[in-house]
């Protein structure tokens, strides 16, 4: 399910989340990577990421996600070396830390969700292209990120998911603009 999120609420969850982080980190003196392990482990992030909302310190026993796919993201660049960032990108805009971030993960993890799922299914692009009626250029241009697929026709992704037998999310990046993180 893919949901939307009224930028109130993510302007809070954020700020909830950053105090979250620093009331874990610096005053319960969590190691960073542990305690973010804990809080993707603990089922709470995906309570969060469907909308419901805590306010103040208890969130520093579960939660820790500045965007609705920083977990997708942490998989690929280590949570240290976002925390790295945070020197040089604090007084920029925040675009360009979207930026960083996703040149970050492009380069941690180069195949895109369309081409890992088309080889898991045993497709070439050449089948792919036949069972879905998708031209072969396009999946070609999605899975050399030419084009991007976040911004897919939704037949194409619906045809995709059929034949790929996944959810139509599943085939998104979780990068690829600065709007998708903003």
């Amino acid at each position: 399910m893919i949901h939307a999120y009224d930028k109130i609420y993510l302007d809070k969850a954020r700020i909830a989340l950053g105090r979250m982080l620093d009331f874990a980190v610096y005053d319960l003196q969590y190691d960073i990577e542990e305690f973010f392990n804990l809080f993707i482990h603990s089922g709470v992030s995906a309570r969060f990421e469907i909308g419901e909302f805590w306010t103040g310190w208890a969130l520093a026993y579960y939660q820790w996600e500045t965007s609705m796919r920083f977990v997708e993201i942490v998989q690929y660049v280590p949570i240290k070396e976002i925390l790295a960032l945070y020197s040089p990108y604090h007084e920029m805009d925040i675009r360009q830390f979207v930026d960083k971030m996703n040149a970050l993960y492009t380069a941690a993890k180069p195949e895109t969700n369309l081409k890992l799922l088309r080889q898991k299914a045993g497709l070439c692009q050449r089948e792919l292209a036949e069972l879905s009626g998708v031209p072969i250029r396009t999946i070609q241009q999605y899975e050399q990120r030419q084009k991007n697929i976040n911004k897919a026709q939704a037949e194409y992704l619906v045809m995709f998911s059929r034949v790929l037998c996944c959810e139509v999310e599943d085939l998104t990046e979780k990068v690829g603009d600065r709007a998708s993180l903003l």
